[in-house]
């Protein structure tokens, strides 16, 4: 008699429940995640309580939203939170702000319907109301599980021009236009888009590139991982980002202060005072009206820059070359170095680089 048999009899007996097991395990699996892309009965497992629960999903034949929200308000603030979508703002002439929302599970817009709502209602911390003069519209997820974490809501608020903001996402990008007002934006997964905006703006994104056009306030970019573009401001200019270029045009502002360490910078327009640092590409300014500092520095490509020939300047320049036409100027002229008075002193204009020359267009 074969002393192993018992053995592998328990052995098998664990390996057909090992089985059933998987088989189990792999119809929930297609149930939950396979099934998404047609309406159905969609079945989780409630983990605290070991039980199965039915939420049917409708899908929007259109791009409509999935609910919407207004309120009469001719001026004000807006406050608007979400934990996995985009925010999208609007300026109008009217004197109603429309929120509307769109519940989107694997990327397709949800039909509102007795059983989606109470999803929303179970899966997120909802509160879209009028309060004095402020319209709210947070949508912040309660927790990880299913369905919830595969469904995200993204606001797209049309609402008066004479409105200040407050737009915060950790899922989605950012979009204004059109208003008046302060506004602050925050991101932290997608990029942010500005368009004619009468007021000041704050606008940070740890996931993606910032694109400005038409800001008449002081302004403020920040990303850690993508570009930044601004056409047309005015006012002061703050710009940091750690993976992408550098682009302003058609700036007027009493202070530009720029710096990425991934990529160049390029910036024209006008101000009393630039600093544009870099540690990964080149600099090109050409920027008028300077009569406080002008401070251009990079450790990884050339410098060029215009500036005016008739004003005082306190130069200190350093490069692998140095490539200007110094006139009424008295100090020390090297080919890598240049350091003394042009015109009789005054503005201090400093310029390094350690990966490239430096060229000096006096006009």
């Amino acid at each position: 008699m074969n002393n192993s048999s018992p053995l592998k009899s328990f052995l098998a007996y664990l390996a057909v429940i090992g089985i059933i097991g998987y088989g189990v395990y792999s119809f929930a699996s297609d149930t939950i995640f396979k099934n998404h892309d047609e309406d159905h009965i969609v079945v989780h497992v409630d983990t605290d309580h070991h039980e199965a629960v039915e939420v049917k999903i409708e899908y929007s034949d259109s791009n409509d939203p999935t609910f919407v929200e207004s309120f009469n308000m001719s001026s004000g603030d807006l406050d608007v939170l979400t934990s996995g979508g985009g925010i999208t703002v609007e300026g109008h002439d009217g004197n109603k702000v429309e929120v509307q929302a769109f519940v989107r599970k694997n990327g397709k817009v949800m039909a509102a319907s007795d059983d989606v709502m109470k999803t929303l209602e179970d899966g997120f911390d909802m509160r879209i109301e009028k309060s004095g003069s402020t319209v709210y519209a947070h949508a912040k997820r309660k927790g990880n599980k299913m369905p919830w974490k595969r469904m995200s809501i993204s606001f797209h608020v049309k609402a008066p021009h004479d409105i200040a903001s407050k737009l915060r996402t950790s899922g989605g990008s950012i979009k204004i236009s059109d208003l008046n007002g302060d506004q602050n934006l925050h991101t932290s997964g997608g990029s942010i888009h500005i368009d004619d905006i009468d007021g000041d703006v704050e606008a940070k994104t740890s996931g993606g590139s910032i694109n400005i056009e038409d800001v008449d306030g002081e302004l403020q970019a920040h990303t850690s991982g993508g570009s930044i573009n601004i056409e047309g401001a005015v006012g002061n200019v703050e710009g940091r980002t750690s993976g992408g270029r550098i682009k302003l045009e058609n700036v007027e502002g009493k202070r530009i202060d720029v710096r990425t360490s991934g990529g160049s910078i390029h910036i024209d327009g006008s101000a009393k005072f630039l600093k544009a640092s870099t540690s990964g590409g080149s600099i090109e300014a050409n920027v008028n009206g300077l009569s406080e500092e002008l401070h251009l520095s990079t450790s990884g490509g050339s410098i060029r820059a215009k500036v005016p020939s008739d004003m005082g300047m306190d130069l200190d320049l350093k490069a692998n070359r140095v490539n200007a036409d110094l006139k009424n100027f008295s100090g020390t002229a090297k080919k890598d170095f240049v350091q003394g008075e042009m015109n009789g002193g005054g503005m201090p204009v400093v310029m390094r680089t350690s990966g490239g020359s430096i060229n000096i267009d006096f006009q």
